[in-house]
């Protein structure tokens, strides 16, 4: 591409298909501010993981462009999803403001493209919705405490109970939370398939600290059952008897997983976050945990 610019005519037109990377990673800085300086962006296509090209896993653009001259705006067209009839569709609704399900047509202001900031490019709407919260909104890293993946047991057949055991063998509320996966954890909800996690630390001013299952027969006599397991669990080639924990302890409890928090899964296609004000919602380590400040 930066060879094409170099031989780009005063009249002519260049039409590239490249990976989309250029226009968000660090390495496409170099091509971006060469594009931005020399040339017109006349059209861009961002196909992204749609699959275009059959049998290619590759994330493809094509981007049309013209030596410099004054043009306010250029056709940009962003692709979700596949689609069969995708080309067609398109051509059809070139230079028209549209948007399906799968991809969407708008125009996009030339004074908006920089030489240094990546490209990403959204409809005038959503511009000046971006420029009203990153001018009036609150960051949201101001809202955290810090992110963390969810509980580590070392043994979860120990820790992990259903409804029936908990009923059954009547463990103590006190130290039995709901239990959640990362599959779990939707936009904006949750959904709950009656797990419970024993759970023996109590939550303190700050932080988290062991629990006294003593006073809780009923548990301590569940975990018991596990105590030599529980004892010889490893991680990262340490036994846990060698360390400085309890036998009923786990690797990692997470400290904030008794406080208000958000949620996400460790892997997800989507953004599917969600909150628990409350703290009454424990995960593993398949859940993210976003810990949010007291006073937000």
């Amino acid at each position: 591409m930066d060879r094409g610019i170099n031989w780009l005519n005063d009249d002519g037109i260049m039409g590239f298909i490249v990976s989309n990377k250029f226009m968000q990673t660090g390495y496409g800085k170099g091509i971006r501010k060469k594009i931005h300086n020399k040339t017109t962006i006349i059209q861009l296509i961002d196909f992204g993981d749609s699959g275009v090209f059959k049998d290619a896993t590759n994330y493809p653009a094509i981007i049309i462009l013209r030596p410099k001259f004054d043009a306010n705006e250029f056709d940009f067209i962003k692709v979700f999803e596949p689609q069969d009839d995708l080309l067609p569709l398109i051509k059809e609704n070139f230079h028209k403001e549209k948007f399906f399900d799968n991809l969407m047509i708008f125009q996009v202001k030339n004074s908006d493209v920089s030489e240094k900031a990546i490209w990403n490019f959204y409809p005038q709407t959503d511009m000046i919705i971006l420029d009203k919260i990153s001018k009036d909104g609150k960051l949201f890293s101001s809202m955290l405490t810090g992110s963390s993946v969810g509980i580590f047991t070392g043994l979860d057949e120990a820790y992990i109970v259903n409804e029936n055991d908990k009923k059954k063998e009547n463990l103590e509320d006190e130290c039995v939370k709901k239990l959640i996966r990362g599959e779990n954890i939707k936009k904006w909800a949750i959904t709950w398939d009656n797990e419970y996690i024993i759970y023996p630390y109590k939550k303190l001013q700050k932080g988290i600290g062991i629990e006294d299952i003593s006073k809780y027969p009923n548990v301590s006599t569940h975990l018991l059952r596990f105590k030599e397991k529980l004892e010889n669990r490893q991680s990262f080639g340490k036994i846990f008897k060698d360390t400085n924990k309890s036998w009923f302890e786990m690797w990692h409890p997470n400290r904030s997983m008794p406080n208000p928090k958000i949620l996400t899964p460790d892997i997800s296609k989507t953004n599917n976050f969600a909150c628990d004000l409350t703290g009454d919602i424990y995960t593993l380590k398949t859940g993210i945990i976003l810990a949010l400040r007291e006073k937000i």
